[in-house]
């Protein structure tokens, strides 16, 4: 049953100031303007059956058959006055509704909403009023304030009369108008002041009006700068792991991956997969493909990087800027393939209903859930990133392949097994981002290429710690292997000689090995 009909069903006992047949026949036939009055009108009465009339209508559910005024719901009619079961004509019309009748009615069921029990749709109500002011609708606020006990919603009440005697015509009311709304933290009272300033012919309020202006600006900069600074940390958050990718890819292969952002974009697209396949076989689980998303994408992401590291990168190893245009070729052919495969045209990835919506910090500071959670996936990834490189075997094998390649072949009987690796997981971590970042825009088969601004700056950065630093190519892995016998005592003095300036030559470098 919908509200419009709890409503009605609710109120059939309601008789004063009941809705009257002319009053819902002229609101629902007529011009614009006339039924915009007979609107006013009803709506000045402020009884709850008149607002099921309005809902019935913002659900385009009225019909007009021979003078007459229908509620349908499921073939069966309703008499919005009497509340009696009617017949459905078969020559009855639609009630046709412009996108300023849909307006002014949801002003006005707002308008009615000031007398719900509930203090929260009251505090909702009076923000909408305020939002839109009308004149119209002044006898209502004063009804309301004059029966409103909660003080949040009676500020409300208060902001919102003032707001429609800001465009009055007696001086002394724009100037107490001023004054009120100057004590408002709300974004859409400093648009009202804003305009009613270009307007004003008055010194005096003219003065009032900058006054508030500069009043209200005062309360909503906090809101601006925690809003810019969320902004930052979630699309930051989201380039972390790109750059964390690129690190590792880099220290342990020496390959300059221009293809990083087109992992993203395979990652992207499997969520994609993952989210048309739930549609389509798993309808009511719905809400938790993108759990089943995560793995997905990494895995995806992990196996197009071990077959570009297998079949191509492998024989570069040593050339970093051969890597970089093969890699670039790479990067095409991967756009070239998804063109193929899903077409030009960008495909939507949807929220799943908990990462829907948004928590309300400030009047003008909304943090989108989604949000949230790409901020607190991308703190969970780093962590366990950080972990993994600083707390297991693995991670020492990575530290030392990135401090100096060649000398685990030198050292080991064979090539450890850490050496091939990068390209197999760590573009799992542009997998993992994407699936993050997909609820924030579309996916598309250029989306990689948006990212070789990031890229750039990252081999800037590299290039210039390469030639800062040459002496971390030294032999980290001979140290992190065999140190940890020698004990501290031997080991420091040889981990500050590899990392000195003194350690150029490769005598040196060998004489200060264990």
């Amino acid at each position: 049953m919908t509200r419009w009909a709890v409503l009605l069903g609710a109120l059939l006992s309601c008789n004063a100031h009941a809705l009257t047949a002319d009053e819902a026949l002229g609101m629902a036939v007529g011009e614009s303007d006339a039924r915009i009055e007979a609107l006013a009108k009803a709506v000045a009465q402020g009884n709850e059956q008149t607002a099921a009339f309005l809902q019935a209508l913002a659900d385009d559910a009225v019909k007009v058959a021979a003078g007459k005024v229908l509620v349908v719901k499921d073939g069966k009619g309703l008499d919005p006055v009497s509340g009696q079961t009617v017949d459905v004509p078969a020559d009855a019309e639609d009630v046709m509704l412009n996108n300023r009748l849909r307006g002014e009615i949801d002003t006005a069921l707002a308008a009615l909403k000031l007398f719900s029990t509930d203090a929260a749709l009251r505090q909702q109500a009076a923000l909408a009023l305020l939002k839109e002011p009308d004149a119209s609708r002044l006898p209502v606020l004063e009804k309301a304030l004059a029966a409103e006990k909660d003080t949040a919603v009676l500020a409300l009440l208060m902001q919102a009369q003032a707001a429609v005697m800001l465009t009055g015509d007696k001086t002394e009311d724009r100037l107490q108008a001023a004054r009120t709304l100057s004590e408002s933290s709300q974004p859409e009272v400093l648009l009202l002041l804003n305009q009613q300033l270009g307007h004003e012919q008055d010194a005096a309020v003219q003065s009032a009006l900058k006054l508030a202006v500069s009043q209200v600006q005062g309360k909503l900069r906090w809101g601006e700068r925690l809003g810019q600074l969320f902004t930052g940390a979630s699309l930051g958050s989201i380039l972390l792991l790109v750059a964390l990718g690129l690190a590792i890819t880099y220290g342990l292969m020496g390959v300059i991956n221009m293809a990083h952002g087109e992992l993203m974009m395979i990652g992207a697209y499997a969520t994609y997969v993952v989210q048309v396949a739930f549609r389509q076989w798993l309808p009511g689980a719905f809400d938790w493909y993108l759990l089943a998303a995560l793995p997905v994408a990494f895995i995806t992401s992990a196996l197009v990087g071990a077959l570009m590291e297998r079949s191509i990168l492998k024989h570069l190893y040593g050339r970093p800027l051969e890597t970089l245009l093969a890699t670039w070729g790479i990067s095409l052919v991967l756009m070239q393939a998804v063109r193929s495969l899903f077409g030009a045209q960008n495909v939507g990835v949807e929220n799943p209903s908990w990462m829907s919506g948004s928590v309300q910090l400030m009047s003008n500071l909304q943090l989108p859930w989604n949000r949230v959670l790409i901020i607190g996936f991308a703190a969970a990834v780093l962590l366990g990133m950080s972990l993994l490189i600083a707390k297991t075997r693995l991670g020492l094998f990575v530290r030392g392949v990135t401090q100096n390649p060649p000398w685990p072949l030198a050292w080991a009987s064979t090539p450890p097994a850490s050496t091939p690796t990068p390209l197999r997981w760590v573009p799992a971590l542009p997998g993992w981002q994407v699936v993050r970042s997909a609820r924030l825009a579309t996916s598309a088969p250029t989306w990689g290429r948006a990212t070789s601004w990031t890229r750039s700056w990252w081999w800037c950065w590299v290039a210039w710690a390469s030639w800062r630093a040459p002496c971390t190519r030294h032999s980290a892995w001979a140290w992190s292997t065999n140190c940890w016998r020698a004990g501290p005592a031997r080991c420091w003095p040889r981990l500050r000689c590899w990392f000195s300036s003194s350690c150029s030559s490769r005598s040196a470098r060998k004489a200060s090995l264990p």
